[in-house]
């Protein structure tokens, strides 16, 4: 069954996506060299990017035996009960749960600012440097890239990425909020990124009902290669805080369970050794964070690390972040007055019937998203201030 009633002035994809690129373009021949042109830290960053091949090479067996089918698949320790580091799973964008990562580091616990920037993994194309960000395209990488000073650092000396290697950037500054609204110079921040590829498109099998898995025991075997070679590269380069995800599970077309189960096996080891495992040393790692937009998504992939752990939610009400979103509604009002004050000019001065019909539909569904948008804002300001009055009464008393 379709639409019931049409898109409220929503452009179609193919426009939305050409949008996209056009951004993307602007940001890479004018927005970027701006900033590093301005910043000395965001250029020596992007000049400083290495590509890193295979760190492990001849090094140690990689990855614990692949469990047969019906076996027990948890033979690592639970992640919960871990002691050497904090493992979480968190319902959100990269780059938003890296931001509440450094800032809670920052914050709480700690009177020492941690070594180095909380570190993200790029879940790169390995064929193309930023994979479809100049196309259009808005996946995990397409989004980094347009957020930060990432893309000029992905040199096309480095690809093909090698099938077990990855590019380290130091000093990538965040230079866009999460709705692509430019942030202010002293509102800016710094990640360390590690870009790598995974398994693209591998044979899964499975009945219906069952769960996914793959096909050939080498590709499990190549996956864990590849968790591997990224987790030595943030160890040595004595990362404290990282972001991951779950790598290489949409597009890709790899099943969730099996990348899960990879990183819980190279992160705490095969638990063979120890009854009580506590997790290989990583170093100064202190804590992993699996960020994962897709909710569903991020609740199978917790369950195939430790049945103990609990997924979480961003924190939408964050104090500093009020102002931010009052901000942003703001704008987002500007903008749908201004694009109804457009129209208003056209359909005056259209005189085809259909076309004026058209029009006519577009700006009644922007004037049902302003109207929205104006509600929602008083709605909160109201709540604002009650919640304000409540706390004048409680001082005064």
């Amino acid at each position: 069954m379709g639409r019931t009633q049409p898109s409220l002035g929503l452009a179609p994809p193919a426009q939305r996506k050409d949008a996209r690129a056009k951004a993307a373009k602007m940001t890479v021949n004018k927005t970027i060299p701006a900033i590093l042109a301005s910043s000395t830290r965001a250029r020596k960053g992007v000049e400083g990017s290495t590509l890193v091949v295979d760190p492990l090479a001849g090094g140690a067996k990689t990855g614990a035996k692949r469990p047969k089918k019906g076996e027990n698949e948890d033979g690592a320790a639970e992640v919960v009960a871990n002691e050497k580091f904090k493992v979480r799973v968190i319902v959100g964008d990269t780059l938003t749960v890296a931001r509440m990562s450094s800032q809670t580091a920052n914050r709480v616990g700690q009177s020492i600012k941690p070594k180095r920037n909380v570190a993200v993994l790029n879940m790169a194309s390995p064929l193309l440097p930023g994979g479809g960000f100049l196309n259009g395209a808005s996946a995990q990488e397409e989004s980094l890239c347009f957020r930060t000073t990432l893309y000029p650092a992905l040199k096309d000396d480095f690809y093909r990425l090698p099938e077990v290697g990855a590019v380290w950037t130091e000093d990538v500054c965040v230079f866009r909020d999460e709705a692509g609204d430019d942030l202010s110079k002293n509102e800016r921040w710094w990640v360390d990124v590690v870009s790598a590829g995974m398994l693209r498109f591998p044979d899964v099998e499975g009945d219906e009902g069952e769960e996914p898995r793959y096909a050939s025991a080498k590709d499990g075997d190549l996956v864990v290669r590849k968790i591997k070679c990224v987790m030595e590269i943030l160890r040595s380069k004595g990362v404290e805080q990282c972001v991951l995800g779950a790598w290489g599970c949409g597009a890709y077309g790899n099943p969730v369970g099996e990348v899960a189960r990879a990183f819980k096996k190279v992160i705490l080891g095969d638990g063979k050794e120890s009854k009580k495992l506590k997790g290989n040393d990583w170093g100064d790692l202190k804590e992993i964070v699996f960020a994962i937009k897709e909710r569903r998504m991020a609740i199978g992939f917790a369950r195939y690390l430790d049945k103990n752990l609990e997924v979480e939610e961003v924190p939408r009400n964050q104090p500093e972040q009020i102002d931010e979103q009052d901000e942003s509604d703001a704008k987002a009002i500007r903008e749908l007055e201004e694009q109804i004050s457009q129209l208003d000019v056209r359909i005056e001065q259209c005189k085809t019937p259909t076309l004026r019909a058209s029009l006519e539909t577009i700006r009644a569904g922007l004037k049902v998203q302003l109207a929205q948008r104006l509600t929602v804002r008083a709605t909160t300001t109201s709540a604002e201030a009650g919640v304000s009055s409540d706390e004048d009464g409680d001082t005064s008393e």
